[in-house]
């Protein structure tokens, strides 16, 4: 008997847990509501969608951007995780422990903004640079 790999979408239990890095720009926010709207569908082998972001203000842009193409789509703080990206690579390895893909955009933006209250900041002055994809 050969047995042969049928993919994620075989087995509906064993779908596949995605997080998307860069949702404060439009092009992370754009593949983070096709993602999240592919896992509604059976078949897909997609199960979760995550978004990584460093500040709040990732999380409000990509509700508006969610707003404006996605009926009804919203992503509040379940579906987002603070993530500075920045920071060390264990760091960035212990906030996507249990997840299954990263993905990436293909275009790069920096931007400094002021650390949200309560997460990674040393004063409360502290500023990071917020990756847009």
């Amino acid at each position: 008997a050969v047995n042969r790999n049928k993919g994620t979408a075989a087995k509906p239990l064993d779908r596949k847990k995605i997080a998307v890095a860069g949702i404060g720009g439009y092009a992370g926010a754009q593949t983070f509501g096709f993602l999240q709207r592919a896992a509604s569908l059976y078949g897909t082998g997609i199960g979760s969608v995550r978004g990584l972001g460093a500040t709040a203000d990732s999380s409000s842009r990509l509700n508006r951007v969610l707003s404006k193409h996605f009926v009804l789509a919203f992503a509040d703080e379940n579906y987002i995780k603070l993530t500075n990206l920045m920071e060390s690579p264990e760091a960035i390895a212990k906030n996507l422990q249990g997840w299954d893909a990263l993905i990436l955009g293909t275009d790069v933006g920096l931007s400094e903004r002021t650390v949200t209250a309560g997460t990674f900041e040393k004063t409360p002055n502290d500023r990071t640079l917020e990756i847009y994809w």
